[in-house]
C-alpha cells in the first residue's frame, strides 16, 4: 500500500472507527467513503493529472515530473497533498494521545470531521471543464503566501459546486463546519480540529522541505565554492528546483513552524535540526519587511 493510499486514522484508533459523518436523512457515513466518492469522480480523475504543486502560478521549481515525485513524494500530487494531510494529522493523534499530561483525544465525530477536513480543504483548486462551466472561473494550485482575497472565493465556488454535485446527501451544516475550518474561522466546538489540521500541514509542508534539501544533495556531488548549478543539464534543473523549493517552504513557514513546535511534541522533533536555518529565515523576514 503507497504512503498517499494509507489510512493513517485505522493505526491511531485501537477500535474500529465508527461512521460518524452525518447525511441529510440522518444516517451516518464513514469519512472514507465520501473521500472515495471525490477522488473516484471525474473532477478527482482530472485533478490527477494537473500540475504538481509548487509548479504553477508564481512557482519556478518545476522540472519532471515523474522525477519531482520521486523525489518529493505525493505532497506535491493535487491528491496526494490532501491525503498526505490526513496522514500528518493521524501521526499527531498517534503521539498526541501517548502524552502523559493533556493528551491529545478527539471522539470519532471530531476525527471524522478533523480526516474529512484534510481531503477536502485543496478540492477548491480543482479544474475539470465542466466546474469552469459550471462556476466560471478555476485557478488550480496557487501557493499559500501568493493567494488573494479573490483566489479564496474562486476555490470556494469550486467547493460550493463540488458539494452540491458530488455530495448533495451530506448534512449541510457539517459541510457549513467543514468550510469555516478551511477559512479558519472554525466554530468554537472545532477549534481543536482546527488546530490540528494546521498542525499537520505545516508538518507536512516541512517534510517536504527537508526532503527537497535531503535530494539535493544527491545531484551535484563536487560541491565547492563558485560552483555553479547549471539548469540546462537534467541534475542541474532537478538540484535548482530542489533547492528552491526548499528555501522558498522554509521562509514562507518560518514564523509558524516554532509555534507549531511549541505546542507539538512531534513537530519540535523534526524540526530541530533546521532550527538554526529557520532562525535565518526569521532574521532575513524582519530585516526585509
Amino acid at each position: 500500500m503507497s504512503r498517499e493510499n494509507q489510512n493513517p486514522l485505522e493505526s491511531y484508533s485501537k477500535r474500529p472507527f465508527a461512521a460518524r459523518i452525518p447525511l441529510e436523512d440522518g444516517s451516518l457515513v464513514r469519512y472514507q467513503e465520501l473521500i472515495a466518492r471525490l477522488q473516484n469522480s471525474d473532477y478527482g480523475s482530472y485533478m490527477e493529472s494537473q500540475k504538481l504543486r509548487y509548479c504553477g502560478e508564481g512557482a519556478s521549481f518545476e522540472y519532471d515530473r515523474k522525477s519531482m515525485l520521486e523525489d518529493l513524494g505525493p505532497d506535491l500530487h493535487p491528491i496526494g497533498h490532501q491525503n498526505e494531510t490526513a496522514r500528518w494529522a493521524g501521526e499527531l493523534l498517534l503521539a498526541g494521545s501517548a502524552l502523559p499530561r493533556a493528551p491529545i483525544t478527539l471522539d470519532d465525530e471530531q476525527a471524522s470531521l478533523l480526516m474529512f477536513v484534510c481531503a477536502m480543504h485543496d478540492m477548491g483548486e480543482a479544474m475539470h471543464p465542466r466546474i469552469t462551466e459550471a462556476t466560471g472561473e478555476v485557478i488550480g494550485d496557487i501557493p499559500a503566501g501568493r493567494k488573494t482575497r479573490q483566489h479564496k472565493l474562486v476555490e470556494k465556488r469550486v467547493r460550493q459546486h463540488i458539494y452540491e454535485t458530488l455530495l448533495p446527501d451530506v448534512e449541510t451544516n457539517f459541510l457549513r463546519r467543514v468550510e469555516n475550518i478551511i477559512a479558519h474561522e472554525p466554530d468554537v466546538n472545532d477549534i481543536i480540529v482546527h488546530e490540528l489540521f494546521e498542525a499537520a500541514h505545516g508538518l507536512q509542508t516541512f517534510d517536504t522541505a527537508r526532503r527537497a534539501f535531503e535530494h539535493s544533495q544527491s545531484y551535484f556531488v563536487n560541491i565547492h565554492k563558485g560552483d555553479v548549478i547549471d539548469i540546462a543539464t537534467q541534475n542541474g534543473a532537478r538540484r535548482s528546483g530542489l533547492l528552491g523549493l526548499h528555501r522558498a517552504v522554509l521562509l514562507s513557514n518560518c514564523d509558524t513552524l516554532p509555534k507549531l513546535a511549541s505546542q507539538y511534541a512531534l513537530i519540535a522533533k523534526e524540526i530541530e535540526p533546521y532550527l538554526d536555518e529557520i532562525e535565518r529565515y526569521r532574521e532575513y523576514k524582519r530585516t526585509t519587511a
